[in-house]
């Protein structure tokens, strides 16, 4: 959110409101060439929105720009409203405005960027945080957002490079992650673990990379270093019904004649894949393996 024209001096006072996404700017310099009526009107909206009245906030904004359509920081924080209410096009039409009346300013497009994101409308996404990179290149934050579209995109060489960029001056464990993916996606397993470890560092309770790690170690046939990252994971995220059922697997693989260990790993996953739609395929076939489990444990007593 940005200016507020106070009337008796005329002097910009910057006003934060923290809201998801957006970050507050600098006034723009219109004092002298803004009406009064529209200052009055933005600055009625300003005081409605910071009460949490979003009703009159827009109305007043709106009255705003019927008052003067250049006003961009009335847009600003119309966008604002409209994208923490999930109406991501009208969102979008005032954000894009924004960018058309401040070209250089790269909240505008950062903004707008968010929009087109919650849209799935990627390209468009991945143009306007271009746009907010050219306008501000210092903002890590931006570079992040690029990696992130790129990912989506299918585009794994030029998200990597959008992060790697990004990690020269920050660290971030969901950067890691959706890096240490983009290398997955590449089929680079090496990378990909030096990723999800570096995003475990950063954050040890990050589930993605403590299963992913997992993944790739039972892949490798490498249980142990598995079932170490997904009893992590279970702790992480209790109704993971694959992290359980890939974990049974782990056991049932590293120690086959360990009947005790392998059913009762097998039963965890069944007591989280019965409240699990999706898992549903796979209870029968685990019910029958902990059967065919228990009649062997039986026979060798």
């Amino acid at each position: 959110m940005k200016t507020n024209w106070q009337k008796d001096t005329g002097i910009f006072i910057i006003l934060v409101l923290t809201m998801a996404f957006f970050a507050s700017g600098m006034a723009l310099a219109q004092d002298g060439e803004t009406s009064n009526a529209a200052k009055e009107s933005y600055n009625l909206g300003l005081e409605a929105q910071q009460k949490g009245d979003t009703l009159d906030a827009i109305t007043y904004y709106k009255a705003a720009i019927t008052a003067d359509a250049n006003l961009s920081d009335a847009y600003l924080n119309l966008g604002s409203i409209y994208f923490a209410q999930k109406q991501y096009g009208e969102a979008m039409i005032n954000f894009k405005r924004t960018t058309e009346l401040s070209p250089t300013d790269g909240l505008g497009f950062s903004n707008l960027g968010k929009s087109y994101y919650a849209m799935k409308q990627y390209d468009n996404a991945l143009s306007a945080f271009q746009g907010a990179a050219s306008a501000d290149p210092s903002n890590s934050a931006v570079k992040k957002e690029i990696g992130k579209i790129y990912y989506n995109l299918k585009n794994y060489d030029e998200c990597i490079k959008a992060y790697e960029d990004f990690f020269k001056t920050d660290t971030d464990a969901y950067a890691f992650y959706q890096c240490g993916m983009a290398y997955r996606k590449k089929k680079q397993s090496n990378k990909a673990i030096t990723y999800f470890k570096k995003a475990v560092v950063a954050n040890p309770n990050h589930f993605g990379s403590q299963y992913n790690l997992a993944n790739i170690y039972r892949e490798r046939e490498s249980y142990s270093q598995a079932m170490t990252h997904y009893n992590t994971a279970k702790t992480l995220n209790p109704k993971h019904w694959r992290t359980f059922y890939n974990y049974a697997i782990c056991v049932h693989s590293s120690d086959p004649e360990n009947y005790d260990a392998i059913i009762a790993a097998y039963k965890s996953f069944l007591k989280v894949a019965r409240k699990a739609p999706k898992a549903r395929k796979f209870i029968g076939p685990t019910e029958k393996v902990v059967k065919d489990l228990e009649d062997a444990k039986a026979i060798g007593e």
